[in-house]
């Protein structure tokens, strides 16, 4: 592994890369710093054959990956992205471990699921008023709830809430909507995005066999009017895949 930018860097240490993604302090008190977490293939696939990010994914991108869930305290993730990658709860090297942070808008949750029964550290579930009584009533019995929003989720008083809790450093894993959302609500301070050295095309097979559309990293009801500017803050290569973090510019 060696690192592009800001400077050559034959061959990165543990310690380097650490530096590479250490996290800041975030900017406003009031919310946490939201780090968000994607791969792509050089033609902007999020997945490939299976369906799941795991099949264009490469053992560097997979210690990045380790690396940032093992340094955040919450890990965001939409309901149907946790569903059809597996999420169980984190296994890092942290102690206490980060906490899973499902969103949700109606609630529509296996509360017996692992992500529940096993966490060693309390699962949290984003929803909003619109959710049923019945099913936040369920999930505040297994996980810490979090209700924000009347006919949505409201990140942004998601987030605050969060913070108020003691919460600093959030990592974003998707899915795209999720993160689409994040971005059009001004909440995301930086990006790591893997590009890995594979094409996809048009169309991949999902673990089903159905062919399906890849998808891009962002995805939403509509696009961004005047697009985000990013700033990048660091690039480095392994094996071909290129790792940057890109630093939403405000």
């Amino acid at each position: 592994m060696r690192e592009l930018l800001p400077a050559a860097n034959p061959a990165m240490s543990d310690a380097e890369l650490h530096e590479a993604y250490a996290w800041p302090t975030p900017v406003d008190s009031s919310r946490p710093w939201v780090r968000a977490n994607m791969a792509t293939s050089v033609d902007g696939s999020i997945s490939g054959n299976g369906g799941q990010s795991d099949s264009i994914s490469s053992p560097a991108d997979k210690q990045v990956f380790r690396l940032l869930r093992a340094t955040s305290q919450v890990i965001l993730v939409g309901s149907g992205t946790a569903k059809a990658e597996g999420y169980g709860p984190a296994k890092t090297s942290a102690d206490p471990q980060p906490a899973i942070a499902l969103v949700t808008g109606r609630a529509n949750l296996d509360t017996s699921s692992p992500l529940f029964a096993d966490a060693t550290t309390r699962t949290i579930v984003i929803t909003s008023e619109a959710a049923p009584t019945d099913k936040r009533a369920a999930i505040a019995e297994v996980a810490d709830l979090i209700v924000c929003g009347s006919t949505g989720v409201d990140l942004p008083g998601a987030l605050r809430e969060l913070a108020s809790r003691g919460i600093q450093r959030v990592l974003c894993e998707g899915g795209p909507h999720l993160l689409g959302d994040l971005v059009a609500a001004g909440c995301l301070d930086d990006l790591c995005l893997t590009t890995s050295p594979l094409l996809v095309g048009g169309q991949a097979t999902d673990a089903k066999g159905n062919e399906h559309d890849p998808g891009r990293i962002l995805a939403g009801p509509t696009g961004l009017p005047n697009g985000t500017k990013l700033a990048l803050a660091s690039l480095i290569e392994a094996d071909g895949s290129l790792m940057a973090r890109w630093a939403v510019s405000r």
